[in-house]
């Protein structure tokens, strides 16, 4: 998370930092350490503002998980999601400016430092939503599962058969213990993101339909993109600016 404070960890101490021990471990172990380097410094290339719990909020939003407004009602299936390290392939190959260049290799490492899926929603067995579903079952097809579609074109020609991720394991690791601490703080942070990041798409998709004569899955997703690209400081001083909160 960004912050006045020095010592606060941001995006690219973050970077740095996995680069470090990502060579570490790389020559301890004779690999390559220019791949090592490529796939460290670009892995979180895709990550929204806010962490992980503002990725899920914008999975939550391009999924019609989480509504805002009746335009995210009926999103295309194949329009659907949004995970960082599938965003991180999208980058790297669609959205840079100027072509990027990189290998196959990199890509597999920047897709792979995450979980390719999200574990499937809490939600089954005919149990409402609390989203903003309006205490509505389910929407999603399969039911209880996120949809990543969207990403599809991005990862079929990158290999599969590896799925095991350290850092999966380390989030989860975090979770349980937040869980048994039951840091009410920690729930409430949570719901002013979510907050954030729903005010924010919400805000630029009334603005830009306007003007805009983009298709509305491809408003969604162009905006989506927007989202992604920000830092937590940008993210709040929008919201901010734009809410005079």
């Amino acid at each position: 998370m960004a912050a006045k404070d020095d010592h606060v960890i941001n995006r690219l101490t973050h970077t740095l930092e996995v680069n470090q021990i990502a060579q570490t471990i790389s020559k301890e172990l004779g690999l390559n350490l220019e791949l090592t380097e490529a796939i460290a410094l670009g892995h979180d290339l895709g990550h929204i503002p806010f962490g992980h719990v503002g990725e899920r909020t914008l999975n939550h939003i391009m999924n019609g998980c989480y509504k805002i407004a009746d335009f995210n009602d009926s999103i295309n299936e194949n329009n659907k999601g949004f995970k960082h390290n599938l965003q991180g392939v999208r980058v790297a190959k669609d959205l840079e400016q100027s072509k990027m260049n990189i290998t196959k290799e990199v890509l597999w490492g920047i897709l792979y430092h995450s979980k390719l899926e999200y574990k499937e929603c809490k939600k089954g067995n005919g149990v409402l939503c609390d989203l903003k579903h309006n205490n509505t079952k389910c929407v999603n097809k399969p039911l209880y599962h996120y949809n990543l579609g969207f990403y599809d074109e991005y990862i079929k020609d990158l290999d599969s058969s590896k799925f095991w991720t350290i850092e999966g394991l380390l989030e989860y690791d975090k979770y349980k213990k937040n869980k048994e601490e039951g840091d009410e703080k920690k729930k409430l942070d949570v719901g002013e993101i979510r907050n954030i990041i729903s005010a924010l798409h919400y805000h630029i998709y009334d603005e830009e339909n306007e003007s805009s004569n983009l298709y509305n899955n491809v408003l969604l997703r162009t905006i989506c993109d927007y989202i992604a690209g920000m830092t937590d400081k940008y993210a709040l001083e929008e919201h901010k600016k734009l809410y005079n909160c």
